[in-house]
């Protein structure tokens, strides 16, 4: 959840500030077989943290936009409930009443926006986590994995078009290099570069409301290794695809 406001400074330049309250939970319910017998296993964990969001925008002519945005990191602390396979559980590090760090990295982005034409404006962004620099993988069970992967980046680029005067379209393209290694990747949710594409729409539902509302999908890179922790070579190959929704309400007072 964010909640933040702009000013305006000068004819060239403005300043945002904002506050922003994660709420983070994670849960799994499935089973362990061992022979003949069959183990229910579940459990949850939930986090919280806040942190603060500082931006400027820098406007040299009419054309042209320059925005600057620094997140803070937010500590998140996950609490453990154990609801089924305590013993199975816990001989892999996961006991009833455990708590877990896996912050949500600072993050600093640059954008370039240009309007072109009229009606069009493109733009150009680039973003770069700091992961080395936060407490991450206690969820997946890699603790201190900071001390093993590189900082992440993304770099995007998009475009906007003005249909009519309440209505926008934009179609936007983004690389990210999440700066983990395969063999480092968490088992349930892969650690996997990505090409992003995705679409918007932004209705000015009066001259002060915005609503915004956009969709796409990630495309995931696969990623392989060869895992000997069995003491025969076992290649371990990861694939994913994520779909999303999102919806925005902006008001200028």
């Amino acid at each position: 959840y964010t909640l933040g406001g702009a000013f305006q400074i000068s004819d060239v330049i403005s300043a945002s500030l904002g506050a922003r309250y994660i709420d983070a939970s994670t849960e799994f319910d499935g089973g362990a077989v061992n022979g003949p017998l069959n183990s229910s296993i579940k459990f949850d964990a939930e986090g919280d943290g806040w942190g603060g969001i500082l931006g400027l925008d820098i406007f040299p002519n009419e054309q042209m936009t320059i925005g600057i945005k620094y997140a803070s990191k937010v500590e998140l602390e996950y609490d453990y409930t154990v609801d089924e396979g305590a013993q199975i559980l816990g001989a892999i590090g996961i006991r009833d009443g455990d708590q877990k760090r896996d912050d949500l990295p600072a993050e600093l982005a640059i954008g370039y926006s240009y309007q072109m034409t009229p009606k069009f404006r493109g733009e150009i962004g680039f973003n770069y986590y700091f992961n080395k620099d936060a407490d991450i993988g206690g969820t997946t069970l890699r603790e201190g994995l900071e001390d093993q992967i590189d900082d992440s980046w993304e770099v995007g680029l998009g475009g906007e078009f003005t249909v009519s005067e309440v209505l926008n379209i934009s179609l936007g393209y983004l690389y990210s290099s999440i700066g983990v290694d395969p063999e480092y990747s968490s088992k349930f949710l892969p650690d996997l570069d990505a090409h992003t594409l995705a679409g918007g729409v932004k209705w000015m539902a009066t001259p002060k409301l915005a609503v915004n509302f956009a969709l796409g999908n990630v495309f995931y890179e696969s990623g392989s290794y060869v895992d000997t922790s069995l003491g025969i070579p076992i290649e371990v190959e990861f694939n994913k695809n994520i779909p999303f929704l999102a919806a925005g309400v902006q008001y200028s007072f």
